[in-house]
């Protein structure tokens, strides 16, 4: 306790009553959660299982928990630290039978909610062209955070195409309950519902949370605000702790009048505001005020810090978006030869699209880098392929899953086939398993087509039989085995699944690592807590590569180092936000959220041509660059622009080339994982050069492996790091030779 400060300590120790904690970015706030915990326990007699911690990433909630650990010397069995979406399934698990589930319930992600929408929008008849599956995917989404039923949704329905989607919601929802799924809205406004419409349920987690406490209040959506409300009616012991100017998930339904009107919500709450920062420097946080401060709807209070006032702000204006990039490399390059590793150097966008062109002369230079917000682990090919395995083997009937895998390795069983046993669950309302038998019996399907469902159906029965006397990792290891999944990954001359077969080991590895760590816990378990990493969670602060990282999925983060990109009018802001004075309230949010992850150095790069939709054009200068108080603002005017519009001067002056930087020891890690060894053929007469490095404008950059075809209408196979190995006609591929 004698290392926190005045505030943190009176938030620490006030427990009579609501408490709003306003801690302002940097101001430990992890601090404050942890020993607030701990003070609960140890001075005011309230058992681990009586407090309630919810947080909003694993990451988070694992932070807490470990930092818990320490303090009070004891495991942290009993305390319920977690996200929203795993306390909310922990409380489904055990009374889904009351909303019309079993608690075998399976989570649908986002990729196989959309395919299910699909497929309802398919059952309806529904033009896919006219109605876009994934508007209605994010329309049902937003309905379902606003606790919104899809008869509300309809009645709320102005035009024919939201009257459409509707529709489709009421659909997609009675199929979801039919299927025995739940995606994740559901689990939010599923655990609602139980406890509104169980008073006894209700009443029980009322008793049994004594104390309720809630990281990045600001953050919640409706369900989320409701479901908390409803928790503390009994003992009006909840602190929140949160900071209106960091509210930046509009998009995902966060509504920020949570934070506003928690006074209102509860009577005689205490407010305590943390605005000591123990981050950033002077400067950095004068410039972040200073952009914060013209939003009006928000609390009043400013970061003040002990540490010194810091380098000016660096403010780049390039010429274009590849000189950006160059000038932005050349000076993680400088921080790298200054003794700065370069984990501890981040650059922020505002969209992922940007990315494109730092990845391609982060290749080029061989500066070793991990982008954040790529393609998830989970959601790779093989590792879906398995998890559907895995779900149909829960007991759980998932058409989607089903449909995945049934034929994937090969087995004859084609789409016709399917299609017939899918419109024979739907007319007799059986599931999947049921249905195989009696087409069988009687004789709807030929007999061959008959012999490749039953070996099917006995390879789901035997793999069932398989997991009720193993572990997780064993069941995995075995599935991948007798499914013949491994051989069909195995069964690879060209070496073009290695990436797959590695992603599948780690994958096993996981699952007996989460066995080590739960050897408690069963097969729906593992399956909850797959269905709810993030891409922040799977993040390793430890590997020495430059971050790239969206300025949506940094906040939590910090680094010494911190480039903000693409600071233009229409890019950030985002022009989507200029109609509306809530957006750029709430861009404003996310810039300051961007600027204070920054400890040391904060560097602003503009561009006054930015290529957008394969076409150059015209940039401003962001507004929020107006808002920084000039005296903090170091301003480099990029010039030397050649003919063709790349930077004349050689930014890299005795570097390293990327064939070079294997040798270095953060270089060969970065060599193993994302590239094979290729050799350039100098001497090819084609056009296209073998080993080669090519550009294409979504892949990236890639490496030529082999050219088909005669001059003219050539097929390339090019191996590109971050999309894999691709065929391309070139005709249409718009490369650009690097």
């Amino acid at each position: 306790m004698k290392k926190l400060n005045d505030a943190q300590r009176r938030a620490v120790e006030y427990c009579d009553g609501p408490l709003l904690i306003l801690a302002g970015a940097g101001s430990g706030k992890t601090r404050v959660l942890t020993h607030k915990t701990m003070y609960l326990i140890r001075n005011c007699g309230i058992n681990p299982g009586e407090i309630l911690a919810v947080t909003f990433t694993n990451k988070a909630a694992n932070e807490m928990k470990e930092r818990i650990r320490k303090l009070l010397g004891i495991s942290t069995w009993g305390l319920w630290i977690s996200t929203f979406h795993s306390a909310c399934i922990r409380i489904l698990r055990a009374h889904a039978d009351s909303i019309g589930y079993s608690k075998s319930f399976t989570v649908y992600d986002d990729s196989d909610q959309k395919a299910f929408v699909k497929k309802c929008m398919v059952d309806l008849e529904i033009n896919l062209e006219q109605l876009k599956p994934k508007s209605v995917q994010q329309m049902i989404n937003r309905g379902k955070n606003n606790l919104l039923s899809p008869e509300a949704m309809l009645e709320r329905a102005y035009t024919q195409y939201d009257k459409s989607a509707a529709k489709v919601y009421g659909y997609y929802q009675s199929a979801m309950v039919q299927n025995n799924t739940m995606d994740f809205g559901d689990i939010l406004s599923n655990a609602v519902a139980l406890l509104e419409s169980n008073p006894d349920i209700l009443k029980k987690y009322q008793q049994m949370f004594r104390y309720i406490l809630v990281d990045e209040y600001q953050d919640t959506n409706i369900a989320q605000y409701s479901l908390l409300k409803m928790l503390a009616k009994e003992h009006k012991k909840i602190c929140v702790v949160g900071d209106d100017d960091q509210s930046i998930y509009r998009f995902r339904g966060a509504n920020i009048l949570n934070i506003l009107n928690f006074e209102r919500d509860y009577k005689n709450v205490e407010v305590i505001k943390l605005e000591e920062n123990y981050r950033s420097t002077k400067n950095i946080l004068k410039a972040a005020h200073g952009v914060i401060s013209l939003n009006t709807s928000r609390k009043a209070k400013e970061l003040f810090t002990q540490k010194e006032e810091g380098d000016k702000i660096k403010c780049f204006n390039a010429q274009s978006d590849v000189h950006e990039a160059k000038y932005v490399i050349a000076e993680i390059l400088k921080f790298c030869d200054a003794g700065i590793p370069f984990k501890d150097i981040a650059i922020f966008f505002r969209t992922n699209a940007q990315s494109r062109v730092f990845e391609e002369e982060f290749f080029k230079a061989g500066v070793p880098y991990i982008l954040i917000g790529g393609l998830k682990f989970y959601a790779r090919a093989e590792i879906k392929d398995i998890i559907a395995y895995l779900k149909i083997i829960s007991g759980v009937n998932d058409i989607i899953s089903i449909k995945r895998i049934i034929n994937r390795p090969r087995r004859g069983i084609g789409k016709m086939t399917f299609e017939k046993v899918e419109k024979y669950m739907t007319a007799n309302g059986c599931d999947f398993f049921s249905a195989v038998p009696d087409l069988i019996d009687t004789g709807a399907v030929k007999k061959n087509i008959c012999r490749k469902l039953a070996d099917f159906t006995a390879l789901i029965t035997g793999l069932k039989e398989y997991a009720s006397t193993n572990n997780i990792g064993d069941l995995i290891k075995h599935l991948y085995k007798e499914t013949g999944y491994q051989e069909m990954l195995a069964d690879d001359p060209l070496g073009e699944n290695k990436d797959r077969i590695n992603n599948v080991d780690e994958f096993i590895a996981g699952a007996y690592q989460f066995v080590e760590e739960s050897p408690e816990t069963d097969l729906s378990t593992f399956l909850d807590f797959i269905s709810l990493v993030s891409d922040i969670d799977k993040y390793d602060e430890s590997s020495d590569r430059v971050t790239l990282i969206t300025l949506h999925s940094a906040k939590g983060l910090e680094f010494p180092v911190v480039f903000m990109t693409g600071m233009e009018e229409g890019v950030f802001p985002h022009i989507r936000s200029f109609d509306s004075k809530e957006d750029i309230a709430e861009e404003r949010r996310l810039c300051y959220v961007g600027i204070t992850r920054a400890k040391q150095h904060l560097i602003i790069t503009h561009a006054s041509s930015r290529h957008t939709y394969n076409m150059p054009s015209l940039q401003k200068p962001s507004r929020f660059l107006k808002d920084i108080p000039s005296h903090l603002l170091e301003r480099i005017n990029g010039g030397g622009l050649s003919k063709r519009g790349s930077f004349s001067g050689d930014l890299f002056p005795g570097r390293r080339t990327f064939h070079d930087f294997h040798e270095d020891p953060h270089g060969e890690k970065y060599q193993q994982d994302i590239i094979e060894n290729h050799f350039y053929d100098e001497d090819s007469s084609n056009e296209y050069i073998i080993g080669a490095k090519y550009a294409h404008p979504v892949f990236g950059i890639g490496i030529l492996k082999s050219v088909e075809g005669s001059p003219g209408n050539e097929k390339l196979t090019i191996y590109f790091p971050r999309a894999g190995r691709k065929k391309i006609l070139a005709t249409f591929a718009k490369l650009r030779r690097c």
